[in-house]
């Protein structure tokens, strides 16, 4: 299995300090990764069996964590395809288109 995670920027740095100071344009290029990621997937649909997202929303992830640890306790990542109120990101448009 290949662990593949789809974070805002990786190192976060600068890190954005909440959630609602990450630019429009992150989450674009954010769709973006997905939907190259899903290309991929579908061209080896005949080797992939599944999918899996470990969480659902931006409102609970462990990527928090490592943001901030690598941005002296200031950071947040947004890795899911739905924001912290369960509201479709563009990566999920990216991924149904």
């Amino acid at each position: 299995m290949t662990n593949i995670h789809i974070q805002i920027d990786w190192p976060p740095r600068p890190a954005y300090p909440t959630y609602e100071a990450i630019p429009l344009d992150q989450f674009e290029a954010q769709a973006e990764r997905y939907n190259q990621l899903f290309n991929l997937y579908e061209r080896l649909d005949d080797k992939i069996s599944s999918v899996t997202f470990w969480g659902i929303a931006d409102n609970h992830t462990w990527l928090n964590d490592r943001a901030e640890q690598y941005n002296d306790g200031v950071g947040v990542d947004a890795p899911f395809v739905f924001d912290t109120n369960y509201q479709v990101k563009p990566a999920y448009w990216a991924i149904m288109d």
